[in-house]
């Protein structure tokens, strides 16, 4: 009997795969919820209590606080506010005053002094709804904006006029059409900068933001104000809460102007331009971000600190995009490979159409499992705009996970959500599909000025078993220069030139890249700005469409696949089965017959 078992454990340990079954593994915890960006329209009661620490104070002292209020008098939200704080059981109302911008202030005025902490409360009711349908009257941007120049200009937080702004926002001009440009341009602050905690305590200029590339939504939206005001957009700057859909928080955001539009709700954080979703509630308008904040004058005596704002909400009613008629807008085809290698590069596609009679800017996010890596774009929310009735193919390239030796396969799924609708699909990763290919990528170069330097930047990435070689060649006005860059398998690198210019008086500059990877780029000099020329095919010589280097990219990709069949046939399994039923029933008879012989 013992040897018999000890036979058994053997064989079960010589097909450890055929035991393993496949295992729905769940999107990842981490995985943003994506209710809130759905809110069309919200009804909420609120209380924002801004406390206040007095450290030193004398008999007699005063101080006055001006705050703004949420306000009534937008397009997009009603509001019932009162603005108080308490003496005793006593509440003491501010004054309600109108700044410079339209903007409702409250003025608290404690004279005198009698404690050292004091709490001001805005509460009240507010409704907002997004009302934004854009018109098919699209402005070309060709032509200048006119209205509201004041909004164009450079303030202190947003270096629209600094040289490196200007050249930055020319080399990233890519559509004449306003809107496409508008959500372009929002669409690439979000995937260029990285969302960065330590930031929200600081406020930084747009410079900086450039150069440190990371932030809070402050910082988003600064530096989107000043590439948008160096394209010739008005922008005005937003301050106020928005609901990420796990709490309520201070946020800021963008208006932008363009004609036969209006003003249009931009939200680079978010990556939202016009279906901004409800849970955006307004403070204040501005047209600098140091004009947003509060404001306390004191007798010189006074030492005031300001704590932190502490806001409470309840939503009495919320409806959705979908429930307010945006459900069949556009439409979402998941198209992908459905069994994985393990360790597999993987592009996922999205076939997308709009399905009405105007323009939209659709916020996409792809929802997935952390074992997967989203190699490009840097993110998974991607914002698209759409012409009417127009269809488009969105792609994104992930590696799929390398999964235990001992496991047959997951199936992990994926969520296409957006304000209006969402999609689900799902992939098989085993280690005997049938599918693997290899992944290399060159994003699209960047171009701007530091000092009298121009930079070219762009970012590499090798997900192969191979090095990769690529010759950056520059051209400046006939002066050549030559970089080999080297990519090791497995590495993702930034390339980074910066090239003197020796005259800027409407020169030419040229870019090639070949090797492993092929694009050319021709691009015009000036004194203040750098005018990027269509994208040249190196390999026919002839001018094609802008962004191409997206296509160059797909195609590299699809020429790289590699099949690798390792899937067990039909009648291996059958074979294994038919064993496996023969090994249990020699079993259950072995144990029959000693037991019968145990009864004689």
């Amino acid at each position: 009997m013992n040897k018999y078992i000890i036979f058994l454990v053997t064989l079960l340990l010589l097909f450890p795969t055929s035991w393993s079954q496949e295992i729905e593994i769940a999107i990842s915890e981490e995985a943003l919820d994506f209710s809130a960006i759905k809110s069309k329209y919200i009804d909420v009661n609120f209380v924002l209590e801004i406390p206040i620490l007095i450290e030193e104070y004398k008999d007699g002292d005063y101080f006055i606080l001006k705050t703004p209020i949420f306000s009534d008098n937008q397009k997009t939200q009603r509001t019932n506010v009162e603005a108080y704080y308490l003496e005793g059981d006593k509440k003491i109302f501010a004054n309600i005053i109108e700044d410079d911008y339209g903007n409702l202030i409250a003025e608290f005025s404690v004279k005198p002094i009698t404690r050292f902490e004091y709490t001001f409360y805005i509460s009240g009711n507010i409704v907002s709804e997004n009302k934004i349908v854009f018109s098919n009257n699209i402005f070309n941007l060709n032509n200048k904006i006119t209205e509201f120049e004041e909004y164009t200009k450079e303030t202190k937080y947003i270096k629209s006029d600094s040289l490196e702004t200007i050249t930055l926002a020319n080399s990233l001009k890519y559509f004449d059409n306003s809107l496409e440009q508008l959500t372009f341009m929002t669409n690439w602050v979000h995937q260029y900068l990285t969302y960065d905690l330590e930031y929200a305590e600081t406020i930084e200029d747009s410079l900086v933001v450039l150069s440190t590339r990371k932030g809070v939504c402050d910082e988003f939206s600064i530096l989107l104000a000043a590439l948008l005001r160096a394209q010739g957009f008005p922008v005005k700057y937003v301050t106020g809460i928005a609901n990420t859909s796990f709490n309520w928080e201070n946020h800021a955001w963008l208006e932008v102007y363009i004609p036969e539009q209006g003003w249009i709700p931009v939200d680079p954080t978010y990556n939202e331009v016009g279906l901004v979703d409800s849970s955006h509630i307004i403070i204040a308008k501005v047209n600098d971000p140091s004009q947003s904040q509060d404001l306390i004058t004191a007798s010189n005596s006074v030492v005031i600190s300001f704590l932190n704002k502490k806001p409470s909400y309840k939503i009495n009613e919320q409806k959705s995009f979908a429930d307010l008629g945006y459900a069949n807008v556009i439409t979402i085809t998941p198209i992908h490979q459905d069994k994985l290698k393990s360790g597999s590069g993987i592009n996922l596609k999205l076939s997308l159409k709009n399905t009405t009679v105007k323009p939209i800017s659709i916020l996409l996010n792809l929802e997935h499992h952390a074992d997967f890596e989203l190699l490009y774009p840097k993110s998974s929310k991607q914002l698209i705009y759409f012409n009417e009735f127009e269809s488009k193919e969105i792609n994104y390239y992930f590696i799929a996970p390398k999964i235990p030796a001992n496991v047959h396969g997951y199936i992990y799924p994926f969520r296409i959500s957006s304000q209006i609708s969402d999609v689900e699909t799902q992939i098989t990763v085993s280690n005997d599909s049938s599918f693997y290919q290899d992944i290399f990528f060159v994003t699209d170069p960047l171009f701007y000025f530091v000092n009298n330097n121009i930079v070219i930047e762009t970012d590499l990435i090798n997900e192969t078993n191979t090095k990769k070689k690529i010759d950056f060649n520059f051209d400046y006005n006939g002066n050549i220069l030559t970089k080999t860059v080297e990519i090791d398998p497995k590495e993702r690198k930034t390339f980074q030139q910066e090239i003197s210019l020796l005259d800027r008086n409407e020169s030419n500059f040229k870019i090639s890249i070949s090797g492993d990877f092929e694009y050319s780029r021709l691009i015009k000099i000036y004194a203040d700005k750098i005018v990027p020329e269509e994208i040249i095919d190196a390999n026919v010589s002839t001018v094609v469409s802008n962004k191409q280097i997206d296509d160059q990219n797909k195609e590299l990709w699809e020429n790289s696949e590699e099949f690798k069949i390792t899937q067990p046939t039909k009648l291996n399994k059958t074979v294994l089965f038919v064993f496996m039923l023969f090994l249990v029933l020699g079993i259950v008879g072995y144990l029959v017959t000693n037991i019968k012989k145990i009864k004689h």
